[in-house]
């Protein structure tokens, strides 16, 4: 609209000198070249204030999802589910989700598709207490793209007997989501129910296969992804992408979870064990 308007402007200011007398021309050059300091001016304020709103909207949508991020009901789950949705709309998809507990949600389901970049434990450690704490119980990942998702960053991480991570992921989905680099440093990973060791059934009369079971990662992809000192429980790395490009260094628990086949998981388990002896030596 300013352009159009400037355009309309410079053309009648044109005209105006054009078909001016001697006497006049230069008072039209004066007052066409104040026109457009005017404008220059109202432009540049425009600018920097729909940039001020921006940022404005932007931080009042990261203060609904801190102020909803620990309340367990679906009226959280909808603004939560609301201020990402508006966030994106904003063009801002690395969101902070630090301290946020969310039991039973889907991002796909509320039409949140591109989370990148976004962070739910940087590893501050201790600051704010059970404040800081993550923990998503249930949450559905499907096809999100969460690529350099920092889900948790602990460098080092003492098990200590009665201690809770302060991370933590219990029956959650990533089925096809995009996982490349992010970091799940020190969670703990969980599902409270083993998975069925078979996919399914093949029908009879060679009609194909039924597949009853889909794994928490299937058609994820994993390429650049960090696991370092995660202790996982139960988890199912069938159909994955990349899982051997990933890096378990420190990791346990992997003896519990399930792979495409024995020589991937003795890869994984082997790349955990020698990975976690440079660790250990490292922090020593």
């Amino acid at each position: 609209m300013l352009l159009c308007i400037c355009g309309f402007v410079f053309w009648w200011w044109g005209t105006r000198i054009e078909n001016a007398y001697e006497p006049h021309r230069d008072l039209w050059v004066e007052f066409g070249g104040l026109t457009l300091d005017v404008l220059f001016v109202l432009v540049i304020f425009s600018l920097f204030e729909n940039r001020r709103l921006n940022r404005q909207e932007k931080r009042r949508q990261q203060e609904i999802i801190s102020d909803f991020g620990k309340w367990d009901s679906d009226e959280s789950k909808y603004r939560i589910a609301g201020a990402i949705r508006r966030l994106n709309r904003l063009g801002k998809h690395g969101i902070d989700f630090r301290g946020l507990e969310l039991r039973g949600f889907s991002f796909s389901n509320h039409d949140i598709k591109d989370i990148e970049g976004s962070c739910f434990y940087d590893g501050t450690w201790g600051t704010r207490g059970r404040l800081d704490r993550v923990r998503l119980d249930n949450v559905d990942f499907t096809r999100v793209k969460c690529t350099d998702v920092v889900f948790s960053r602990v460098e080092v991480l003492l098990d200590i007997v009665g201690m809770d991570r302060p991370a933590t992921f219990r029956d959650c989905s990533f089925v096809e989501a995009d996982l490349s680099g992010a970091v799940f440093d020190g969670a703990l990973i969980e599902w409270t129910e083993e998975h069925p060791v078979e996919l399914g059934e093949w029908a009879e009369a060679g009609q194909g296969f039924d597949q009853t079971h889909i794994p928490p990662f299937d058609g994820a992809e994993f390429a650049g992804a960090s696991f370092k000192l995660v202790r996982f429980k139960n988890a199912d790395f069938r159909l994955t992408n990349g899982l051997l490009e990933c890096d378990f260094r420190g990791a346990k628990g992997l003896e519990t979870c399930l792979f495409d086949d024995d020589e991937t998981k003795d890869a994984v388990i082997r790349m955990a064990l020698e990975k976690g002896k440079r660790t250990t030596r490292e922090v020593e």
